[in-house]
């Protein structure tokens, strides 16, 4: 098997041949990147979501004219999409913490003793948690949303108020993360949704994959290593394997290339959609 850059349909160079530990390897890792890959996708699908709920605040800082039970509707879809799926993100997870050490006394409470820490850390993650419950059973989740213009700007205001969740849930087991009191105030949403979701890419998902994927670890170092050699000689491609040379075939003024490729992670983390542990 070999070392290449690929950048174009008719831009490929091998560089070398992988040794044999670097086959060895490249086989381990790929079957765990494999099954990774499958579960880890629930945080891609997250940022999908929140990339969609950016998108649609960045269309209303546009001056135009505006309906705003619409776009409040839309709000309230988005904000539900992202909040179900990082539920059942965190539900899948904790489901299968319980499972693994189930029989593990000194490890089946790291799950629950990290979330704890995490929103110890922020109040946003917290929140957001128990706000999920609240959608799921009192009522959407955009409180107030109002959107002005002047000739120079556009400003939208989305929040929700502390002291009317509390009138509509007040038991304590409601807020168990956020210890919500209901003098907190006026909750401007957007930016504790934008601080929730680094905290699920960067924090929680390197919980995860230390826990069920460390592996992921020493495979983004191997794989990372192996794309700087390829673009330290060609810094525009992608570094893939290959199991032959390149073949051609003249046709005239016409050259047709031959060659298997096979796609490897360059950048395994990004690639997987989170931040590296």
């Amino acid at each position: 098997m070999k070392l290449a850059a690929f950048e174009k349909d008719t831009d490929y160079k091998t560089l070398r041949d992988l040794t044999s530990a670097e086959t060895v390897k490249h086989e381990q890792y790929k079957v765990v990147i494999s099954e990774a890959r499958n579960r880890l996708n629930l945080f891609k699908i997250l940022s999908y979501n929140f990339q969609d709920w950016r998108n649609y605040l960045d269309s209303l800082l546009i001056r135009k004219t505006n309906d705003h039970d619409d776009e409040m509707l839309h709000l309230d879809r988005l904000l539900l999409n992202y909040l179900t799926c990082a539920y059942t993100i965190r539900e899948h997870f904790e489901v299968s913490f319980n499972k693994r050490f189930r029989k593990d006394t000194s490890r089946k409470t790291e799950h629950d003793t990290f979330l704890k820490r995490l929103c110890s850390e922020s109040w946003a993650f917290a929140f957001f948690l128990d706000f999920r419950g609240h959608v799921q059973h009192y009522g959407l989740g955009i409180g107030h949303y109002a959107r002005s213009y002047n000739e120079t700007s556009v400003s939208v205001t989305i929040t929700q108020d502390a002291a009317s969740l509390i009138s509509r849930n007040s038991q304590a087991r409601a807020w168990t993360y956020s210890k919500l009191k209901g003098s907190e105030g006026i909750i401007e949403l957007v930016p504790l949704l934008k601080e929730f979701h680094i905290h699920m890419l960067q924090n929680y998902a390197g919980f995860i994959v230390q826990t069920f994927f460390p592996e992921l670890i020493p495979a983004g170092e191997f794989y990372s290593l192996l794309t700087n050699e390829v673009q330290s000689t060609y810094p525009k491609s992608r570094m893939v394997f290959s199991e032959r040379e390149i073949a051609t075939r003249k046709e005239g003024r016409k050259t047709h290339f031959k060659f298997d490729l096979i796609k490897v992670p360059n950048d395994l983390f990004l690639e997987l959609g989170i931040s590296r542990p």
